[in-house]
């Protein structure tokens, strides 16, 4: 019984995927951080699912599982500061708490997605072998006969360009 409950649990964890995701990308400033801080949420989720009341707020609890992750992880890497200020992240935890929807990683997701268009055929396959398929860089390199050191700044160029232009048309949409 305690395991048919947690894999339902979990279920409903993996369909939070986005969410979790543009969430702890608001906190760490990193898609890549983000996806450790939803793996990680999941760990302990798993560990902790007997401690969850079913009458409670999953999606709140998640939440705030992937934010002390998201800024555990920004203190073990030693990071200046989180890309939110602390009393934001309060906000937003406080938000969560009482159900209120946040938009922002669907707006995030929305403008990830329009960046991937732009990118060239080369770049999406790139970011496929390495994130979508799991791909170490060495495999990738090794594959493509290439040295490992342009794997990584191609992947560094390729996530930089993402970037700006996810907060270019963050700003778009904030402007418009």
């Amino acid at each position: 019984m305690v395991h048919a409950r947690r894999d339902a649990m979990l279920k409903k964890v993996v369909e939070m995927r986005r969410l979790v995701l543009g969430y702890a990308t608001g906190i760490t400033g990193s898609l890549n951080l983000a996806e450790d801080v939803f793996q990680e949420a999941v760990v302990v989720v798993c560990n902790k699912a007997d401690e969850f009341q079913p009458d409670s707020n999953l999606r709140a609890w998640v939440l705030e599982i992937a934010r002390r992750t998201a800024l555990d992880m920004i203190r073990k890497a030693k990071r200046d500061r989180p890309a939110l200020s602390v009393e934001a992240l309060d906000a937003l935890a406080r938000d969560e708490r009482v159900g209120t929807e946040t938009r922002e990683p669907d707006a995030r997701l929305r403008a990830l997605q329009r960046c991937l268009e732009e990118l060239s055929e080369r770049a999406r396959q790139m970011l496929q072998r390495r994130y979508a398929e799991n791909l170490s860089c060495q495999r990738i390199a090794q594959e493509e006969k290439r040295p490992l050191g342009s794997i990584y700044v191609s992947l560094t160029r390729i996530r930089a360009r993402l970037r700006a232009c996810i907060l270019g048309r963050l700003d778009q949409g904030a402007n418009a």
